[in-house]
């Protein structure tokens, strides 16, 4: 079946779309397109801590030689708060022993610029002009915004180059206060598993004893990034930096947030969406300990009807909900089960569908294959 063309609704959209592109650009002028922005300057909110010397944006080394790593990224499984550091101790030739992360401060250094990039309304392997116009602009947008976003699988994407570039930067730091130490030319030094190495004399400084110096320097104008087949760390199994303070309870989460006077609510919602609200019974609620609020949440667009209970602390707030006698009207989605969804899916997937790429003759090659494997995926 041959690609159907384009509609013209679709060529009129890509139009307004150039056009749109165009304005905007002329609008912010040379500062959207030409101006660098400093992606490894110290930010104002980033803090060192005893004996911690802060290189740029994304990193500070510790008297022991310890490499803390900004995340600007939220952990949410996908093992970013390991994937991010390693980016940059990479280039930074540490010792992974040494390696450690903390969640990045806000400031618009840490956008992730990727996520709007990936938003233009142009299929992902769309490499045409006007796609790569589009994602350059929302790029630029996203770095001017400073949106501090995780999601899309874009994290390590959007930071594949710049943690990387400031390991480096960092590490030709380290290097020129050890070669200035020492009185040789930086040329002739090396880096190893966190340390400066001098081979014609067969001296060494660790990271830790450099890290004071090395942070006052000014950084490099350039850097040369390895190569993949110079790699060490990357590409190879590695111990998750999270795992340890997951195991023992030291990391905190949200729910371990306490604040002054703080208070707690617990919600319950209309089991069916779009449901709305009958009735409740708030004053069993309101009369149970530590509880100072009951509130009803009217449905809206992206969410069911919901009671909270407002107490001062959760375990209160999340007892009293069964005192509420609420009443539900589940609306027009009250029979709906996953089998008649099942079904109605099914109805959309049957007729001819837009083809996205057609390569090679597939029906060519179902006859002619010896073995054919069938299988139905859901979710």
């Amino acid at each position: 079946m041959a690609a159907a063309r384009a509609p013209r609704s679709r060529l009129r959209r890509r139009l307004l779309i150039a056009a749109g592109l165009a304005g905007g650009a002329l609008a912010v002028g040379g500062w959207l397109f030409y101006r660098s922005r400093d992606r490894l300057r110290r930010p104002a909110a980033l803090r060192s801590g005893p004996g911690e010397h802060a290189f740029n944006a994304w990193l500070k080394i510790a008297a022991d030689g310890t490499v803390l790593v900004q995340v600007p990224r939220q952990e949410m499984g996908q093992g970013i708060s390991t994937m991010l550091p390693l980016l940059v101790a990479e280039e930074l030739d540490c010792d992974p022993a040494k390696l450690a992360f903390e969640q990045a401060p806000i400031d618009p250094v840490y956008a992730n610029a990727t996520i709007l990039a990936d938003g233009v309304p142009f299929r992902p392997d769309d490499q045409g002009w006007l796609a790569a116009l589009a994602r350059h602009t929302h790029y630029k947008f996203a770095e001017l915004l400073g949106v501090q976003a995780t999601g899309g699988s874009s994290s390590v994407r959007d930071a594949w180059l710049m943690m990387r570039h400031a390991g480096a930067a960092a590490r030709a730091l380290l290097v020129a206060a050890a070669a200035e130490r020492w009185n040789v030319a930086a040329g002739d030094c090396r880096t190893e598993a966190g340390a400066v190495l001098h081979p014609a004399s067969g001296r060494r400084l660790g990271y830790g004893e450099l890290a004071a110096q090395a942070a006052q320097l000014a950084p490099p104008p350039k850097v040369k990034l390895k190569e993949p087949g110079e790699f060490r760390l990357l590409g190879k199994p590695q111990p998750r930096l999270d795992v340890p303070a997951k195991t023992d309870g030291a990391a905190r989460f949200g729910a371990d947030v306490r604040l002054p006077g703080m208070l707690y609510a617990a919600i319950v919602h209309c089991p069916v969406f779009g449901g709305t609200m009958k009735s409740f019974n708030g004053d069993k609620a309101r009369a149970s300990p530590g509880v100072r609020a009951v509130l009803e949440l009217p449905a809206t667009s992206t969410s069911a009807a919901a009671v909270a209970v407002v107490a001062d602390n959760w375990w209160r707030a999340k007892n009293a909900l069964a005192a509420l006698e609420i009443k539900w009207d589940e609306g027009p989605h009250a029979a709906l089960d996953s089998a008649r969804q099942r079904e109605a899916y099914l109805e959309l997937l049957e007729g001819s569908g837009r083809v996205y790429e057609e390569i090679g003759d597939v029906e060519s090659v179902f006859r002619t294959s010896g073995k054919r494997v069938d299988a139905t995926y859901e979710v």
